[in-house]
């Protein structure tokens, strides 16, 4: 949860102003609390969210963000990225522009 904290951005419309997670710090909670779901469902919608945040930011920003993980929080990115690769065809360009397409 402090990884949502982090760097937050407001977002102000009006007189309202609302505190956002960063989009990287979301993408990389997204990608990695989706392998501790149980329900099938909620982990897609997971993966799906984040892979749609990885769209808007930059490949190096990305791998930067990437590679201040733990290691096991890495593991289970990256069984997001294959699942991702698997369970969203029409991601695959952004997957494939971020170096995240499965190793043949």
């Amino acid at each position: 949860m402090d990884m949502l904290l982090k760097d937050s951005i407001i977002v102000k419309e009006g007189n309202i102003r609302v505190r956002v997670p960063n989009p990287l710090n979301f993408s990389l909670h997204k990608l990695v609390i989706a392998q501790r779901r149980a329900k099938s469902d909620k982990r897609e919608k997971d993966i799906l969210q984040a892979v749609y945040v990885l769209a808007v930011l930059e490949p190096a920003e990305f791998k930067g963000g990437f590679e201040y993980l733990p290691p096991n929080w890495k593991k289970l990115a990256k069984k997001s990225f294959v699942m991702a690769w698997d369970l969203f065809p029409l991601e695959r360009p952004t997957l494939e522009r971020h170096g995240l397409a499965p190793q043949a």
